[in-house]
């Protein structure tokens, strides 16, 4: 019979995925890293990079209007060392403002001008383009409390008023070579309008507007150190919260432009665009996909790799192991192609293999002259055995002292003992061997249990025990299968419960059960088995316990030579016992009905 092909195993964790976790734990470990400590960083350098672009904008801002006073101061020094000013102011050249400071006739870019005696009244003003003038501008205490009308001394400053912001420079009026004592003060006003601030804006990258309130410190604009720059207009604060831009929209500051005394005379407000920021953010939302993309395309590229290189050379493996297992007679080997880890493992493999093939071909041979010397043996010795025990029968017939009646009993008792040790032995070896025969014939299930009791009825007299046989109704009259082995079964067990029971008496009983199937069963009175010895009891050389051998001998063969006959027959053998109560044997063989 072919034994059935071993179920196809299924690893619990495979390789690919350990591979899986893995990639995922890598990912996890990389983002982690990321986000905890590069994200970190890169977030700060790029707010470094914001900031420094935002200083380097301030700058150009603070430049720019810079360069707007620088152009006026060149300009009230052209018209300030001037002849016709100094001559203005000497009161010898009264035409000079008609001339040169009235509405189309200045070429110059301001909008106001103005002359100043040295007790710093307004001598003359003019309003050279149709703006509104603030009053401070010709007020000359306030000029000189903004540090603009000081003796000797040019000047400039932002003043407030009117409808926006102004840039104003004083200067002293001398002669055009810069002689002789200075009569008075020519000063410049223009208008920082809309259209100035906007190309500024547009010449900076920034935004700006005026703020109209000139308090200290710009109301919720906290004052950022890292900005403070010293410019031409005096001290430059720069207010604002640059230190962490969000990059969702543009850096609010504001820049004060400050007198010497520290009080704002002008505040811009400027909005810078974050491009750098937002640029980041973007940059590293790609970098965090990237990473991610490169940590799938990694982890699926292993699994391919390992599908390729690994997994298919382990399921050829298996694949061949299998057939080997189903095939164990088979001279096939693993396949060996190859130079890799694989290929060395199927060289050791294929090694194992053949050393195991010798050494099972060695022992077959070492069983088979085993069973063949067990043979000869157990010949050998039934034969001589026959004799003694045919001789002990025909003395049987003489006429026999009583001493010599029992001396025969016992010789014909240690003969049976020894006939039946040889035959158990010679049984064992033939199953060792793989030789049991199973031949099926046509017989009658009834008439089997008799045959099997007749025997065995002399010794239950002898222990004065009952010997009956019951059979069901739904018993066919005629089945197919092997009587031989099953008259063996039987006689086994019958033979062993007529032999360990004192009192009472054994009863077997045939019946049929589900699947086309006779269940036997031999069920005795006797001192029964514990559940230790239940366990052991169909093993070679088990007896149910020590004190069995010493008061009943045997080999401890018959029930695991029971039990091999019912696996050949395709049966089950079961056994019921409590201490004390007796024991049950039960025998299920599967049939097939005589036609």
């Amino acid at each position: 019979m072919t034994s059935a092909p071993p179920p196809a195993d299924c690893a619990r964790f495979p390789l690919s995925r350990k591979v899986l976790v893995f990639g995922g734990l890598c990912i996890a470990a990389i983002f982690g890293a990321y986000f905890l400590l590069f994200d970190p960083l890169l977030e700060s350098a790029f707010q470094e990079v914001e900031r420094d672009l935002a200083v380097q904008r301030i700058e150009r801002v603070v430049w720019q209007i810079d360069q707007t006073a620088r152009q006026q101061s060149y300009l009230l020094l052209d018209n300030a060392n001037w002849n016709d000013s100094f001559e203005f102011l000497a009161g010898r050249l009264p035409e000079h403002i008609a001339d040169n400071f009235s509405p189309g006739t200045s070429t110059s870019n301001q909008d106001f001008v103005a002359f100043f005696d040295k007790n710093h009244h307004p001598v003359a003003t003019s309003v050279l383009m149709p703006v509104q003038v603030p009053a401070g501008l010709a007020d000359g205490a306030a000029l000189v409390r903004a540090g603009l009308l000081e003796e000797g001394k040019a000047a400039s400053a932002f003043i407030g008023g009117g409808d926006g912001l102004w840039l104003v420079s004083a200067r002293p009026v001398l002669r055009s070579d810069g002689s002789g004592d200075s009569p008075g003060w020519l000063l410049f006003g223009r208008k920082l309008d809309d259209n100035f601030i906007e190309e500024t804006a547009v010449n900076c990258g920034v935004t700006l507007k005026p703020l109209s309130s000139l308090s200290a410190t710009p109301p919720g604009f906290p004052e950022l150190s890292f900005f403070t720059a010293t410019q031409r207009l005096g001290m430059c604060k720069v207010f604002g919260s640059a230190d962490n831009p969000e990059g969702n929209g543009p850096l609010v500051l504001a820049v004060a432009f400050e007198e010497t005394v520290g009080f704002p005379q002008a505040i811009l407000q400027v909005e810078i665009p974050t491009s750098v920021f937002a640029s980041a953010n973007a940059l590293r939302d790609r970098l965090a996909i990237g990473l991610l993309v490169a940590g799938c395309s990694i982890t699926l590229a292993g699994l391919v790799l390992i599908e390729i290189f690994i997994a298919r050379r382990v399921r050829q493996l298996d694949n061949d192991l299998r057939t080997l297992a189903r095939n164990p007679d088979s001279a096939g080997l693993l396949d060996e192609a190859g130079d890799d880890e694989f290929a060395i493992l199927a060289r050791s493999a294929n090694r194992l293999i053949t050393n195991a093939r010798e050494r099972a071909a060695e022992a077959v041979r070492a069983n088979k002259e085993k069973s063949d010397f067990v043979a000869t043996i157990t010949h050998d010795i039934r034969s001589p055995l026959n004799g003694i025990l045919g001789f002990a029968e025909i003395l049987r017939h003489e006429p026999l002292t009583k001493s010599q009646s029992e001396m025969l009993d016992q010789i014909e008792r240690c003969g049976k003992t020894i006939l039946s040790l040889a035959g158990n032995v010679l049984d064992l070896s033939r199953i060792e061997a793989g030789k049991i025969e199973v031949t099926e014939m046509r017989f009658n299930p009834a008439d089997l249990v008799g045959e099997v009791l007749a025997p065995l009825r002399l010794e239950a007299e002898k222990k004065n025990l009952y010997l009956e046989s019951t059979t069901g109704k739904d018993v066919p009259l005629h089945v197919f299968s092997d009587p031989g082995r099953l008259r063996q079964i039987l006689t086994n067990l019958a033979g062993n419960a007529v032999k360990f029971t004192a009192t009472g008496g054994v009863t077997v009983s045939v019946a049929t059960a589900p699947a086309s199937a006779l269940e036997f069963e031999v069920r005795d009175t006797g001192p029964g088995l514990s559940e230790d010895a239940r366990s052991d009891l169909f093993r070679p050389f088990e007896q149910g316990g020590a004190d069995v051998y010493s008061r009943h001998g045997g080999s401890g063969l018959g029930l695991y030579i029971c039990r091999r006959l019912v696996d050949a027959l395709g049966g089950k053998i079961e056994v019921e016992s409590t201490p004390g109560l007796g024991a049950t044997f039960r025998v299920r063989i599967p049939y097939r009905p005589a036609a």
